[in-house]
């Protein structure tokens, strides 16, 4: 998927598609966890242009599935962090809400040409995730 600026008009319609996706994922009991812009796709098909794909299940969890449950137990991060939900930072349950920030996230970093939190490490992003709140996009982004 695009990354840097965009107009917030073309990253809502991203968005939304991506939001098409993540609600169909979810009436299935599917949460993907790893939302993040390496895992959509743009492509063109006849007429329509930019028709999101959201790709790379790979570490995706059905709701009630204990294996993937065991998996977080065991200390695995499953994830990127620059996207990951508090819970998900956590090792709490996860369901549709953590791919909801996850795509937040990524509609943030659309619109502002930044991430949402910013850091040298990777704990420290983790943490600003469970502690802080984010600047608002105005301040980033005067005019939106």
């Amino acid at each position: 998927m695009e990354r840097g600026r965009r107009s917030p008009r073309r990253a809502i319609e991203r968005h939304v598609q991506i939001l098409s996706a993540l609600a169909a994922a979810h009436r299935n009991g599917i949460v993907h966890r790893d939302l993040k812009p390496d895992n959509v796709m743009l492509q063109n098909r006849g007429k329509h242009v930019d028709i999101a794909r959201v790709l790379d299940f790979g570490i995706a969890k059905l709701r009630d599935d204990s294996r993937a449950t065991a998996m977080t137990q065991a200390g695995d991060m499953l994830g990127t962090p620059q996207y990951m939900a508090p819970e998900q930072i956590k090792g709490e349950a996860i369901d549709g809400r953590t791919d909801v920030y996850a795509l937040a996230a990524m509609l943030y970093e659309l619109l502002t040409g930044r991430m949402v939190f910013e850091s040298t490490t990777v704990l420290s992003i983790l943490s600003k995730h469970l502690m802080e709140m984010p600047a608002p996009p105005s301040e980033r982004r005067p005019d939106l």
